[in-house]
């Protein structure tokens, strides 16, 4: 029986599957290491704090419409005059999920929680002054997982590990730099010694769905560079076979998401619930009213038991 199971360690560290008792790296897809700032409203930053949960939703219902599409469209024009060298086997796979890739993406897209670099971007406070926004501060070294169930990581035989293959990664706007990004993660694909090589070696029915997967991370860190202001890192996963989502009903129409909670480990096999990784909180403009606005933010702190930092953005914005 092939022995596969999932290794991850804090932000930096490449995601490896185990694959006949040796360990496989994923390809490097820009694992972020710095503190994840969630600009959101004064609703949603309640609903994090109190209840424990950050929402990750459809990557085909986000505020830009065609992203998905302009992400498919840049990894296929780079794969057309890609002539990367390595395993046949997994060169062949990747060209199999490369023809589906659109078809697929639309049928399990991946799954987003979008954050900054910064907490303080005005153009991001210009979007949630009007609500009292907030910088929610998440520690990117805590996985996350969605809330409906314990997860169990698979140790014996195919399994379901999409959901173990976290992490926060940085997004990438420059054209020129896309597409080395896109090369350096197709080149570490057919690498003879890489996760999908691994797997069609073993006979797994794994290296489609790990070839796919991948694409799938790749694609949610390309976004066009007139977004480039955003400074954004994601929260990327992928629903797991028999998970289902939440709807929510916005002005984009109904939007499938995750709820996603903190985690801890038990025994090293399985992640547990556990509170949000919840590191600073930012209250944003405006000014004049960051003062008492701060002082409601410690009192809730302190009413639900959390241990982190309160500031204010203190930007002179008016929304």
């Amino acid at each position: 029986m092939t022995d596969e199971s999932i290794r991850t360690a804090p932000a930096r560290t490449i995601v490896h599957l185990k694959v006949n008792g040796e360990w496989a790296p994923f390809p490097d897809h820009r694992v972020y290491s710095g503190t994840a700032w969630h600009y959101t409203d004064a609703a949603a930053a309640l609903s994090i704090v109190r209840d424990g949960e950050v929402w990750a939703s459809s990557s085909l219902m986000m505020n830009d419409a065609g992203e998905l599409d302009y992400s498919i469209d840049r990894i296929r024009s780079v794969f057309a005059e890609w002539m990367g060298q390595g395993h046949v086997g997994a060169h062949m796979a990747l060209a199999s999920a490369m023809s589906s890739l659109e078809e697929d993406l639309h049928a399990n897209p991946p799954f987003i929680v979008s954050a900054s670099k910064s907490n303080r971007l005005l153009n991001q406070w210009a979007n949630y002054g009007v609500t009292s926004g907030f910088a929610i501060g998440f520690d990117v070294a805590v996985p996350l997982v969605p809330k409906q169930a314990e997860l169990n990581m698979p140790t014996e035989g195919p399994g379901d590990w999409r959901p173990f293959v976290h992490g926060w990664r940085e997004v990438v706007y420059d054209p020129t730099d896309q597409a080395s990004h896109i090369r350096a993660v197709l080149d570490a694909m057919v690498s003879p010694d890489g996760v999908v090589a691994r797997t069609v070696e073993a006979g797994t029915s794994l290296s489609s769905v790990i070839t796919m997967t991948n694409l799938a991370l790749l694609a949610t860190t390309l976004k066009d560079p007139a977004f480039s202001a955003e400074q954004e890192v994601r929260y990327t996963l992928q629903l797991a076979e028999g998970m289902a989502p939440d709807f929510r009903a916005t002005a984009r129409g109904i939007v499938p998401f995750l709820r996603l909670v903190g985690t801890k480990m038990d025994d090293g096999t399985a992640y547990l619930g556990a509170p949000l990784p919840v590191v600073s909180v930012t209250v944003g403009p405006p000014l004049a009213s960051e003062k008492r606005r701060t002082a409601s933010v410690i009192s809730l702190r302190e009413a639900t038991g959390h241990s982190f930092t309160v500031t204010s953005a203190g930007i002179p914005y008016l929304p």
